[in-house]
């Protein structure tokens, strides 16, 4: 019993460390999206541009990601 409760709080660890990092990952890309396209995010128009850019690429992300899970076989030796 010990053991799983173990690995559920290094697996609570390591999501909170994912948020975290993915929360720092939007501030520096929301940074270049204002550079880059001349758009102030904080406006609806520039949150509009930085959702469909970002849903865009998470898209491609999630594709790409599939496809490798999927060639090597990688899900039933994580699961």
């Amino acid at each position: 019993m010990f053991q799983q409760v173990k690995v559920q709080l290094v697996s609570l660890f390591l999501g909170s460390l994912a948020f975290i990092t993915a929360l720092a990952w939007n501030a520096a890309v929301q940074s270049y999206f204002r550079i880059i396209f001349t758009t102030d995010t904080s406006t609806a128009r520039g949150q509009l541009y930085y959702a469909m850019v970002i849903t865009a690429v998470s898209i491609v992300v999630a594709i790409l990601l599939l496809k490798v899970v999927g060639s090597c076989d990688l899900s039933q030796k994580l699961f």
